[in-house]
């Protein structure tokens, strides 16, 4: 069965124990072909998870479903650092190693809302300077208190 999502063609075709569903995304830099493929007990569950492929990739995210923050930090550490001096990194490194992946690296980055970044900061309020909390993390207009509807919030 041919499929049309946004502007990319795929398949879904029955296999073992279900469907198999896979989308074009083009091709990469050396002309090999992308093609993702999702697998699902039925066509409706496949071509929904083909389309959140392609939600992802049209919204920009990259990042596979696993990826967490504490990888997406460790990542950046390494490669989004360079012009960085090695005492700023060594600090940066300190402060996700101690602070960021003890209590929010395992959360899906997909997942991260503002309350976990919120409720995370307000924890880290005891223990370091208000300087250090602030000076490079985006505040939220809405108060950490208020609860945002449908999101993760404290006490959940």
């Amino acid at each position: 069965m041919k499929i049309l999502i946004g502007k990319y063609q795929g398949t879904i075709y029955p296999e073992t124990n279900g469907y198999t569903g896979s989308i074009d995304l083009g091709f990469d830099g050396r002309g090999n072909r992308i093609r993702v493929k999702r697998r699902g007990r039925t066509k409706a569950i496949v071509r929904e998870r083909l389309i959140r492929v392609v939600t992802d990739l049209d919204a920009g995210i990259k990042t596979s479903d696993g990826y967490t923050v504490g990888e997406a930090a460790r990542d950046w550490l390494e490669k989004g650092t360079r012009d960085l001096d090695g005492s700023t990194i060594e600090t940066y490194r300190i402060l996700i190693d101690k602070h960021l992946v003890p209590e929010i690296g395992a959360i899906k980055l997909k997942k991260l809302n503002a309350n976990h970044v919120d409720h995370w900061l307000d924890g880290l309020a005891d223990e370091l300077s208000t300087a250090t909390c602030t000076s490079s993390t985006a505040s939220s207009d809405v108060p950490s208190d208020r609860p945002r509807p449908g999101i993760w919030s404290p006490g959940m």
